[in-house]
């Protein structure tokens, strides 16, 4: 429905999404002639003009990726101010799961924005070198994340554009809950198991980061820092069941409200949700980059400035996921404190 788009919310996020989408489809345009040229046969002035064209390609793609992270903060917020505007929606759930393209497209936002900030920390690596050593693998890496953004255009105008607001939504407890066939696969009861799991990689996965940026000798701080990485993305997939299954259900104080999509609403929860979201997408982002960085610092003639940028990928990490873990603990202390020490789920 096209009158949709008059609705401010739908009409940024398509906005910011056709921005996004359209410096990334430019930025792969300038990358294909920049990766046809011959550099054997070059004069100078034709090496200027490719150096041009790479420094364009840098510049488009940098702020693809600030759109796409900016698409994805309106993605959540959007749904979230939408659901006042569509009857039986309680929260964001009810205006995503209207329209076959909702998780659809929060998903591609969340996957176009991660995959930008990989890309933006191979480039601040080459940036690092006074050869550009990683300008092809830059160039092609474009490849990888132009059509994630594209798609994520291309999904969130299908969801704008598809949402009926004359219809009557479905609450978030016929996604989450003990009695729901949740979203997720689960059976919809308490997650301690992953709970437990997120606080333990979280907590490591900061841990890692920090020693990689005391290890002396460079491989192995690098594979430290890779295996931040790697633990941080354990802690990443074990955050949505211990969010929907533990943290969601200590913060409103019933075993049988587990939405965390209600965690942004302050009547709800008091709003946590937001501080723990951006918690775990600065951590997200960051362990990515810093896996990133990891790799190419090891592959460059000049790591010396290299190994001190990744270090600073190492601690952004490592306070996001500890921000994360605090943030996701304390509605569980909180419940443990004025219940007594009682189980919330009996």
């Amino acid at each position: 429905m096209i009158e949709n788009l008059f609705r401010p919310w739908l009409l940024a996020r398509v906005v910011v999404g056709l921005s996004a989408a359209a410096l990334a489809i430019a930025a792969m345009v300038v990358a294909s002639r920049a990766l046809l040229r011959d550099d054997v046969r070059a004069t100078s002035a034709s090496r200027l003009a490719l150096d041009k064209q790479i420094e364009l390609v840098s510049t488009l793609f940098s702020l693809a990726g600030a759109f796409a992270w900016l698409d994805l903060l309106l993605a959540v917020s959007g749904a979230d101010r939408l659901a006042g505007s569509l009857r039986g929606a309680m929260c964001a759930y009810g205006v995503l799961a209207s329209s076959a393209w909702g998780f659809r497209a929060l998903v591609l936002a969340i996957l176009s924005a991660l995959a930008a900030s990989s890309w933006r920390a191979l480039h601040a690596i080459d940036l690092t070198q006074r050869e550009g050593v990683l300008t092809r693998a830059k160039l092609v890496g474009a490849f990888f994340v132009g059509p994630l953004v594209v798609a994520s255009f291309v999904a969130s105008t299908r969801f704008a554009l598809d949402l009926d607001f004359r219809v009557i939504a479905s609450c978030c407890s016929t996604g989450f809950g003990p009695r729901a066939a949740s979203v997720l696969g689960r059976d919809g009861g308490a997650e301690p198991q992953a709970m437990l799991a997120l606080v333990i990689l979280g907590v490591l996965a900061a841990a890692l980061a920090l020693v990689s940026t005391r290890v002396r000798n460079e491989r192995s701080a690098a594979i430290v820092a890779g295996l931040a990485s790697l633990a941080s993305l354990g802690a990443a997939i074990a955050s949505v069941p211990a969010i929907v299954g533990y943290v969601a259900p200590h913060a409103y104080e019933t075993p049988v409200h587990q939405c965390p999509f209600c965690l942004l609403r302050v009547e709800e929860s008091g709003g946590i949700g937001w501080p723990l979201y951006a918690a775990l997408a600065l951590a997200l982002g960051s362990s990515l980059a810093l896996g990133t960085s990891a790799i190419a610092s090891s592959r460059v003639p000049e790591p010396a400035l290299a190994i001190a940028l990744r270090r600073r990928f190492a601690r952004s990490a490592a306070v996001g996921w500890l921000v994360a873990v605090a943030v996701a603990i304390y509605p569980v202390a909180r419940f443990a404190w004025i219940s007594g020490g009682a189980s919330l789920f009996g």
